[in-house]
């Protein structure tokens, strides 16, 4: 797999637990590109605005109808339990996706201004 990263800012300010959550997420979610896009490539953004952390990982893989696959558990568990984690710590997740055109995942996290 080829991945792109795009580090626009430093994200040094998340403290080691979430430091560690965005490792695990961004890896799972490369994991789905791999299992189900259909494609060899992916990018990874990372930016910080007001306070949170913004990680994007896209593709241009097949794509997939967002609704139809997150209301059923069998089909999203993968990507229901990222969200309730992210969830536990304070994170949201937004997936936008439609099929043939590629998906793209939002985290973002909050940032703890006085970790370094």
């Amino acid at each position: 797999m080829q991945v792109q990263l795009d580090a626009k800012d430093s994200l040094n300010q998340l403290d080691n637990h979430m430091r560690m959550l965005m490792f695990q997420t961004i890896r799972e979610l490369l994991f789905n590109v791999v299992k189900h896009a259909g494609t060899s490539q992916a990018k990874i953004t990372l930016e910080q605005n007001d306070q949170r952390a913004h990680i994007t990982i896209s593709d241009a893989g097949r794509g997939f109808d967002v609704t139809t696959v997150m209301n059923d558990s069998k089909i999203a568990h993968g990507l229901l339990v990222i969200q309730d984690r992210l969830s536990l710590m304070g994170c949201s997740m937004d997936i936008t996706s439609e099929p043939g055109k590629g998906t793209q995942v939002i985290i973002q996290a909050p940032v703890n201004a006085s970790s370094s």
